[in-house]
């Protein structure tokens, strides 16, 4: 009989001067029979981190160069346990406290995860150190703000001091959104992959203890929160609308994009791809049309008479098969068109009228065929509206590209 292999688990702790708790939280990990890795991500610390961590001969030290906020450090652990293939992800805070007589407790989160295909991440229950409830998932409340969920009620989001995140779900997501810094980033994932039809679950059995807020690194915590809650609405805010469920089962075209396998994808307004294999390169447009930065997105706006504006981005050689670029984006008025150009090439390769029922702050995501990948280095995407002249705005979330199977 063929032995049933465990999941291999990557612990993934981001921590920027941890030494107030990050050793008895490493203690209190070892306990967890399941197999499992430590990964300690430093932003910079300077007050014994970096040197305490090297010395500890089970975990594994990744550095930064400073700065880089929650967001940063935690995709630098992502990568190098997706680059390792591990199954799971586990986000952890350097403040909290697992029950060292519960040795069982990671192996249950893997089995809740495990027991239902669609499940994407797993939450433990967390109190404060006082022993009040702290989370059994999370809800958004008004303005955004998060609040409690009661336990049974779908959460809206789990918070990323204890997640268990499937290797498929990054893959299909992507990693967390940087321009955050901190707060906000596991609101903002847990949209993504609710987004994308995964199931979000707490596990009540699983209960540990986290020191809520003390490592946040002397940053402005109202400032920053206030920042990264603006960013959220401005990205996901569609969702706070009861029936945003009816709109996602469709916009992705889950009979479609199974066929696709993700490349790369370009987070704008960022100029970097994930892997590095895209770069904005350019905006351009007619007169009166502009390119420009906004929360979360690339705003492209046209007047109308015949206009259009876009971007270009740079791309490697793809090679042999058949390409697509996937892009994300919500539009203002309806009747826009979204054109995909061969950049060394004059004349459109595809175009794509977006849907008749859009509804401004929607995101929706539309496939444009990208034929002869292997002969192209750039491409543009430009909103025109010389078919019906019509004025308008198109956000783009990002850019994605993929090839076939």
């Amino acid at each position: 009989m063929e032995q049933k292999t465990e999941k291999s688990v990557a612990v993934i702790i981001s921590v920027f001067n941890g030494m107030a708790y990050l050793p008895k939280c490493l203690e209190l990990l070892r306990h967890a029979s399941h197999p499992h890795t430590v990964i300690v991500v430093d932003d910079g610390s300077n007050d014994g981190t970096v040197g305490y961590v090297k010395n500890q001969p089970d975990a594994v030290l990744l550095q930064t160069k400073g700065g880089l906020g929650y967001g940063g450090t935690m995709n630098a652990g992502f990568r190098y346990a997706l680059d390792r293939q591990f199954d799971y992800c586990l986000t952890y805070g350097a403040d909290v406290e697992a029950p060292a007589q519960d040795k069982g407790w990671l192996g249950r989160l893997v089995a809740k995860a495990e027991s239902d295909p669609q499940i994407g991440i797993v939450a433990a229950k967390l109190l404060y150190p006082d022993g009040r409830l702290q989370s059994i998932g999370m809800r958004l409340g008004e303005d955004a703000k998060p609040v409690l969920a009661k336990e049974g009620e779908e959460p809206f989001f789990l918070p990323y001091s204890c997640a268990l995140i499937k290797k498929q779900v990054l893959q299909d997501i992507g990693l967390l959104d940087e321009q955050y810094y901190l707060y906000y980033e596991d609101v903002d994932h847990c949209a993504a992959a609710r987004w994308r039809g995964w199931k979000l679950a707490a596990e009540p059995g699983v209960v540990l203890v986290h020191h809520e807020g003390k490592l946040s690194g002397g940053v402005r915590k109202a400032e920053v929160f206030t920042r990264a809650r603006r960013i959220f609405i401005a990205k996901w805010g569609f969702m706070l609308e009861p029936g945003w469920e009816s709109l996602a089962k469709g916009a992705f075209q889950p009979a479609t994009m199974p066929k696709w396998a993700e490349l790369d994808r370009i987070d704008l307004p960022s100029r970097k791809s994930r892997d590095g294999k895209i770069a904005f390169i350019t905006a351009r447009g007619r007169p009166g049309a502009t390119v420009n930065d906004s929360d979360g997105a690339i705003a492209i706006t046209v007047p109308g008479k015949n206009s259009f504006a876009g971007f270009t981005l740079a791309l490697p050689q793809l090679g042999s098969g058949e390409h697509c670029v996937l892009v994300e984006a919500r539009g203002s008025s309806k009747g826009l068109l979204l054109e995909l150009d061969d950049a060394e090439v004059s004349g459109p390769a595809d175009k794509r009228i977006l849907d008749s029922d859009y509804v401004n702050g929607e995101y929706l995501a539309f496939q444009l065929a990208l034929p002869e990948a292997e002969t192209r280095k750039k491409i543009a995407l430009y909103l025109t509206t010389y078919k019906d002249n019509l004025p308008g705005t198109l956000y783009v979330k990002s850019v994605a590209i993929c090839k076939r199977g």
